[in-house]
């Protein structure tokens, strides 16, 4: 795996994608700006290393347009960033009927509040990060 941060354009993140090909990653993680659908979903469709994102996605309108578009393979949705466990289960379902896993995103010491333990456990095809 490897977290770029955002910190990539789209001619970088083709260029580099391709070169990390061969390193059979698990995926490339936020290569763009998170508010750019369109050249993630160019990005996912050019590479053969999966596209992970949602730390820096704010609602389940946003990931409904990532997961819709093709642009993401593992939805990384922060149930303290997208405003509520209600909006958090509706991504997961989303991802769910896509057939895309989530990715817990929190950190350790969040991981003991009951939020956290209802969606985790009560939603069979979430993993932690």
């Amino acid at each position: 795996m490897i977290d770029v941060n955002q910190q990539w354009n789209i001619n970088t993140a083709m260029t580099w994608g391709k070169r990390l090909e061969e390193f059979d990653l698990y995926w490339l993680e936020e290569p763009l700006n998170p508010d750019d659908v369109l050249n993630h979903r160019k990005l996912a469709d050019a590479l053969n290393v999966p596209i992970a994102l949602g730390e820096h996605v704010y609602s389940k309108y946003a990931f409904r347009d990532y997961i819709h578009q093709g642009a993401v393979e593992y939805v990384q949705v922060d149930v303290t960033r997208v405003g509520s466990i209600t909006e958090w289960q509706q991504v997961a379902g989303l991802a769910a009927s896509y057939d895309l896993p989530i990715w817990d995103r929190q950190k350790p010491s969040q991981r003991k509040q009951p939020y956290s333990f209802h969606d985790r456990y009560g939603t069979a095809w979430c993993r932690r990060t």
